[in-house]
């Protein structure tokens, strides 16, 4: 029996006293290399948002600070810590001689700490060092004055590259990783804007000039529980930036802070622009404050109130038996606006399942939203759930089955079975935005799992698709180079054997 099997067994006991609705506890051993128990050493458990909001929720900005909790392993090297259910924590442990220690789990799940001796070095980031060339940038206003203090930064990757001089200029040494996409520019009060795809290249010095357009502006206000303002509250604001009539940008982020007042300010958005606006809150909530696509030159978003929250909690069972401790529940927060979020749906929030099935949403504001219950291998099961503007707990319970399973073979015209090409089952719901993304990906933040599934068929054409959703229609994709691509609609009643015929291009 190796130590972790062992912890597990030895501390069943106290995680049956410490399974409680809203309260848990992070509790393992700390011991060596060799097995020895270890007293003594410092354990430190901060909520890690980067499993709940994500990377594409927060888009890689730098998180705030969130709670975190601390205590020492006794004499026989056991901790324990309690924390609120629901959250997963990074918990670290440092002792002088030894490697430093570092995992994410949530609570009642024991674990083991093991300290490994040695000394930890810093690793230096490989630097990007400039080539000959450079790129002089001029930006300019709608009159043609120039604008100074515009910033200039990579898309996505959050490297500032400088602000524009008095003149409206600045220069910026040639790279390769700066030349493979246009540069971003950003003024408060202005569009965001971006330098024309092309413009750098290595060797050469080149120039380009840049029109910045007066943005539209989208204000709010975000006030804590007991109705105070929360300033200094970090904003993100994306949306997708058309930088050529060829070409859109999707996902582009930038941040804001509130003033003293709470208050928020977005005024870099063009006409027609799609926008999503999130933050998260000091309690390590994610929380959606709007969404929609920038229609009237100014819209002011209702005030959001961080404070006090409703709960969402429940059990998870897998109809085959079993536990469904690999699933996750992920939440999307809905709007009346009907907006195409092929990237939004990537960055809902999740929650984990724990090995007892049950999971809990600590802190959701008041809104409509949308649960999503994955586990590999099952059916997704999808539940609305209105939170509302008082606070309470409440409680969702699901059971997840093995799902739809679609089979057959595909053809083409002579009959000759076609292998290699790619099917896809998705939900045939119009209005309905489901991302279209590789399947297979359980680590992931988003909403595929709403329903899509897509396989290759065999060398002698034929596929099974399964976990497709039951009680809805369903749209089967079919594409094959060399083939015209096909669409076959099936309803929740039709049979499940389905042979499809290509036909050449």
């Amino acid at each position: 029996m190796n130590h972790a099997t062992w912890l597990f067994l030895a501390l069943l006991p106290s995680l049956a006293a410490a399974q409680v609705k809203k309260q848990g506890f992070l509790m393992g051993e700390v011991r060596s290399v060799e097995g020895q128990k270890m007293s003594g050493i410092e354990i430190k458990a901060t909520i890690d948002p980067r499993r709940v909001a994500s990377y594409e929720f927060w888009r890689g900005y730098k998180l705030p600070e969130f709670p975190s909790w601390s205590t020492k392993s006794d004499q026989n090297g056991r901790f324990r810590i309690e924390v609120p259910r629901g959250w997963e924590y990074k918990v670290t442990a440092q002792a002088k001689g030894y490697l430093p220690f570092e995992a994410v789990t949530y609570a009642n799940r024991p674990f083991l700490v093991q300290m490994v001796p040695g000394k930890a070095t810093p690793q230096e980031k490989p630097k990007l060092l400039p080539g000959k060339g450079s790129l002089l940038i001029q930006v300019l206003d709608a009159k043609g004055n120039p604008v100074p203090g515009v910033a200039l930064r990579k898309p996505w990757v959050f490297e500032n590259l400088g602000k524009t001089d008095e003149d409206g200029k600045i220069r910026v040494p040639y790279r390769k990783d700066l030349s493979e996409a246009p540069l971003i520019l950003i003024k408060k009060g202005y569009q965001i804007a971006a330098t024309p795809r092309g413009a750098m290249e290595k060797g050469k010095d080149h120039k380009a000039q840049v029109t910045l357009q007066s943005g539209r502006k989208i204000t709010g206000r975000i006030l804590d529980a007991e109705g105070k303002p929360m300033a200094g509250l970090r904003i993100l604001c994306e949306t997708d930036l058309p930088v050529s009539s060829e070409e859109t940008f999707g996902a582009l982020p930038w941040e804001t802070v509130t003033d003293q007042e709470g208050r928020f300010r977005i005024a870099e958005l063009g006409d027609k622009w799609r926008y999503w606006i999130r933050t998260i809150l000091p309690n390590g909530t994610p929380v959606e404050i709007a969404q929609g696509i920038m229609e009237a030159e100014e819209r002011v978003v209702p005030d959001l109130r961080a404070g006090p929250f409703s709960s969402v909690s429940g059990l998870v069972r897998l109809r085959t038996g079993g536990s469904a401790a690999e699933g996750r529940v992920h939440v999307l927060r809905l709007w009346k606006e009907k907006v195409w979020q092929l990237l939004v749906a990537r960055e809902t929030p999740s929650w984990p399942i724990d090995q007892g099935g049950e999971y809990r949403i600590p802190a959701l504001v008041p809104g409509r939203y949308e649960l999503c219950f994955a586990f590999p291998g099952m059916e997704p099961q999808v539940q609305v759930v209105d939170i509302p503007s008082q606070p309470k707990d409440l409680e969702v319970n699901v059971v997840l089955g093995p799902g739809r399973a679609i089979h057959g073979k595909v053809t083409d015209e002579k009959g000759e079975p076609i292998g290699g090409a790619l099917l896809r089952g998705v939900p045939d719901a119009k209005n309905e935005f489901f991302p279209i993304v590789p399947n297979g990906q359980m680590d992931h933040n988003g909403r595929f799992l709403f329903g899509n599934v897509r396989v290759l068929t065999r060398e002698n054409g034929t596929y099974l698709l399964e976990r497709l959703r039951t009680k809805i229609p369903l749209l089967i994709l079919v594409l094959k180079e060399g083939y015209k691509p096909k669409k076959v609609r099936l309803g929740a009643n039709d049979s499940n054997l389905l042979n499809i015929v290509l036909e050449k291009n």
